[in-house]
């Protein structure tokens, strides 16, 4: 049987409007974003991990601590989301339907896992059992 692709698909745009730039506040010294995608690179279970922003600039924020702890990144993609998907009133799912899997050319053996920068206690262990319950339910 053929190994699914497993793509992380984090969203976080830059327009917040509650928190000003919520996905880049410090939480224990690194941006709220970082969490998420330090689970994803430390649970080895990815692909490719697509992060995907309206901001050029969380993008190298990102890296610039993923540089500073040494963490292998190779397989971290940045998406330039335009205004009109990173708009207050959009909805992640239309991009993702729309135009994210057009983009990427994916078919439907990829598995799509968003993770969203607003959970960063998820556990890698949670990640797992998740990716697992969706490949053995045959679930995207």
């Amino acid at each position: 049987m053929k190994k699914n692709k497993i793509i992380a698909f984090i969203p976080a745009r830059s327009g917040s409007k509650r928190i000003s730039n919520k996905n880049i506040k410090l939480i224990n010294s690194r941006p709220l974003v970082y969490w998420t995608i330090y689970k994803v690179l430390k649970s080895k279970q990815f692909d490719k991990i697509i992060f995907s922003s309206d901001s050029k600039k969380y993008y190298n924020i990102v890296i610039k601590y993923l540089k500073k702890d040494r963490l292998n990144y190779q397989n971290l993609i940045f998406d330039k989301r335009d205004i009109k998907h990173s708009a207050a009133g959009s909805k992640i799912f239309d991009y993702i339907k729309f135009d994210l899997i057009k983009k990427f050319s994916f078919d439907k053996s990829v598995l799509l896992v968003q993770l969203l920068p607003t959970c960063p206690l998820r556990s890698i262990k949670t990640i797992k059992k998740a990716i697992n319950f969706s490949i053995t339910k045959k679930r995207n």
